[in-house]
């Protein structure tokens, strides 16, 4: 066309809005996965319990106290990892837009509305309010990418925001080579086979002593037959009834 052309170009807020949702999506679910894994069977439950059968095998009751805990019972690693992500969500951050969303709750993105109940909020999930996430997308797409990531002293380099700041913390948790969940698998590993190898050498001693134990009530009753046999040939030549 010779006229004149117009070209809008908008932001695809449905999309963005998507991505933020599954991102809360994703942080509930690692909240809800280490909650229900770090369970932790209290002694005084596991003695109350063996009270009620105080013949019970003690360690027996041990195996069920350690069955019932979760696997994360106990180590401080997930819950200083959890701690750290939910002070991240709910803190503050610069912004270098207008209008300056700062924080998660000025997007909709809270855990829970004012003046809830403090069952309803405690655990600390995310709730996204998706009418004022929208209308947050629509006045300022790029005020709600800078409160997730932004570039504060404008040097090309993405050095702030919320998502940026949680990056950054699990990065050396997760990471492949020389992560500290991959280390401390690793050093797990190692301690699984040293108890491998205690429980073979422990084995392989009493299997040994087994062994010895045979030789040597074999050899008994050897000794037992053959003075049975001198007795009966000493009876026979003395006439003994």
């Amino acid at each position: 066309t010779s006229g004149p052309v117009e070209v809008t170009v908008q932001a695809n807020t449905e999309q963005i809005k998507t991505k933020i949702v599954a991102w809360v999506e994703a942080y509930n679910e690692l909240l809800k996965f280490v909650k229900e894994n770090d369970q932790f069977v209290k002694s005084d439950e596991f003695e109350m319990n063996r009270s009620s059968d105080p013949n019970g095998d003690i360690r027996d009751g041990y195996r069920q106290l350690k069955d019932r805990s979760g696997i994360f019972a106990g180590d401080p690693t997930t819950r200083q990892i959890i701690s750290t992500l939910q002070v991240l969500v709910a803190s503050s951050y610069p912004s270098l837009s207008e209008p300056d969303y700062r924080v998660l709750a000025q997007i909709g993105i809270t855990t829970g509305d004012v003046g809830s109940k403090w069952s309803d909020i405690k655990d600390g999930y995310l709730r996204v309010d998706e009418g004022k996430l929208t209308k947050a997308l629509s006045d300022s797409p790029q005020s709600v990418k800078d409160l997730f990531a932004s570039d504060l002293n404008e040097d090309a380099i993405t050095d702030n925001g919320v998502a940026f700041k949680m990056n950054e913390t699990l990065k050396p948790y997760v990471q492949f080579s020389g992560g500290l969940i991959t280390a401390r698998i690793e050093t797990i590993k190692s301690r699984i086979d040293q108890k491998k190898e205690a429980i073979a050498s422990k084995e392989r001693s009493l299997a040994q002593k087994e062994q010895q134990l045979r030789e040597k009530f074999g050899r008994m009753e050897s000794s037992i037959r053959e003075a049975r046999s001198q007795s009966e040939y000493l009876k026979s030549k003395l006439g003994t009834p």
